[in-house]
């Protein structure tokens, strides 16, 4: 075959796409589509079959070529050669017959002005024929390429200066606003609104008798720890049936007011809160206000051990 189809190394091009030489393009296009992609290099990973699928997918896409570009020149040479000799070049098809010899009329050992050598020097322009067409460039499939490296911006010693004073800037808004939140829900009481510690004329252990002011006058025993300088202390009631603690709560005009407290199994304990205050005899005298089903307010005097 001639060496103009040199590019499909020997092999037919019908047998490489599968198709009958009779086929038409539109066949030939189905049969390219369908060969390409089963032999496409992406379908293995063993590096010498890939090796194998991609001269394989070459010759599909040599064969495309050659049958969509040249296929009456194929044809031809497949054929085989033409009268003239074994090596004879097949005859262009658009070449007119009777063409005269451009040689009768040359003087041997001469060339003809213009190219040298040029066999058609002299011939009209509408007998000469045309140049072969230059075979097709093979473009392999596309592959996935990486996307291109982005470009380094490069801030100048201005720019660069912006941005460090926005970030200080953004840094000290967001802590004077945390500052800001902190003291408006997470920061601890005023000392205005914080217990007072007990007074040092309070502080001792003091017991005594409490009273109820009524028509039933009911009495039980009470026993406070105040320590000096502390904003807490314990509260037992009953001989120590009930017991818990105190929180001072207030301190004004001599009066030290303490809410008691009791674990959850003594509620039946809780009296209310007692204000307490020092009487000239040396006693400490405890009021509980009226509350709860309590009408009417306790009494007691409270002497200290």
């Amino acid at each position: 075959m001639s060496t103009l189809f040199g590019e499909l190394a020997g092999n037919d091009a019908y047998e490489l796409l599968g198709v009958r030489p009779d086929a038409s393009d539109e066949d030939i296009q189905r049969a390219w589509r369908r060969s390409a992609s089963a032999h496409h290099p992406d379908r293995v990973t063993d590096p010498e079959a890939k090796a194998a699928a991609e001269d394989r997918l070459r010759l599909i896409n040599a064969a495309r070529d050659v049958l969509t570009a040249r296929r009456a020149a194929y044809d031809a040479a497949r054929r085989g050669p033409v009268a003239g000799g074994a090596d004879a070049e097949p005859v262009h098809e658009d070449a007119e017959e009777g063409i005269d010899d451009p040689w009768d009329a040359a003087t041997p050992g001469t060339a003809a002005s213009g190219v040298p050598n040029d066999p058609w020097e002299g011939a009209s322009a509408g007998r000469r024929p045309p140049p072969p067409p230059p075979p097709p460039q093979h473009v392999p499939p596309p592959r996935y390429a990486p996307p291109p490296p982005r470009p380094q911006v490069r801030h100048s010693a201005g720019a660069r200066l912006a941005i460090g004073c926005a970030v200080v800037f953004a840094a000290l808004w967001v802590v004077m606003m945390a500052a800001a939140v902190y003291d408006a829900f997470l920061s601890p009481a005023d000392d205005a609104e914080s217990p007072p510690p007990i007074p040092s004329d309070f502080a001792g252990t003091w017991t005594g008798k409490i009273t109820e002011k009524d028509e039933q006058e009911g009495t039980w025993k009470a026993k406070f720890v105040l320590p000096e300088g502390e904003r807490g202390g314990k509260v037992a009631y009953l001989d120590g049936e009930c017991s818990g603690s105190v929180v001072p709560v207030s301190y004004e005009d001599g009066i030290l007011t303490l809410d008691t407290r009791f674990p959850g199994l003594q509620s039946g304990c809780d009296v209310g809160d007692v204000q307490l205050r020092l009487r000239d005899d040396g006693k400490l005298e405890a009021v509980y206000p009226p509350a709860g089903e309590r009408k009417a307010e306790a009494v007691g005097g409270l002497r200290r051990e």
